[in-house]
């Protein structure tokens, strides 16, 4: 990941990745409940979900780290990578205007997962066919499982 970067798949993989990481991150404070000012506060108490959520915060931040070359090759990955990372930081931070005008859109979209899920079924079948858009279904509906995103609260 220290080398120079490439016109390849790599720029591409490394924006997704440095994305994905951001949502792993806010996720983690989400879910274990963690504010910013207990996050920094190194003198306070030492609790192990403290504990596990800065080692995660620091693992991601040295993952982002090292694509940084990779995902800063050209301008609008870097863009790209910006906007991926946005709404995950706008949702954790919140308190904000625009949380407060983001959380009804949040609400229209989980009650139209449900169709988009269809939509993408059937683009599969049509692109890849039937297999391919059971495989991927099932793959998302593992990921799901795994990452707990049903029972996610915010």
């Amino acid at each position: 990941a220290l080398g120079q970067p490439t016109d390849g798949s790599l720029p591409k993989w490394a924006v997704l990745q440095s994305a994905a990481a951001a949502a792993r991150v806010s996720r983690l404070l989400v879910f274990e409940r963690v504010t910013w000012s207990a996050f920094f506060d190194f003198h306070g108490s030492h609790s192990a979900t403290l504990a596990s959520a800065r080692c995660a915060l620091l693992l991601e931040g040295f993952g982002v780290f090292a694509m940084l070359p990779h995902a800063g090759a050209r301008k609008r990955y870097l863009l790209l990578t910006v906007l991926l990372v946005v709404p995950c930081w706008v949702l954790l931070f919140g308190g904000g205007p625009l949380t407060a005008h983001l959380e009804p859109m949040l609400e229209q979209a989980g009650a139209r997962c449900g169709i988009l899920m269809a939509v993408v079924a059937l683009s599969l079948v049509f692109m890849g066919g039937f297999p391919t858009m059971v495989s991927y279904v099932l793959l998302i509906q593992v990921l799901v499982r795994i990452h707990g995103l049903d029972t996610m609260k915010f």
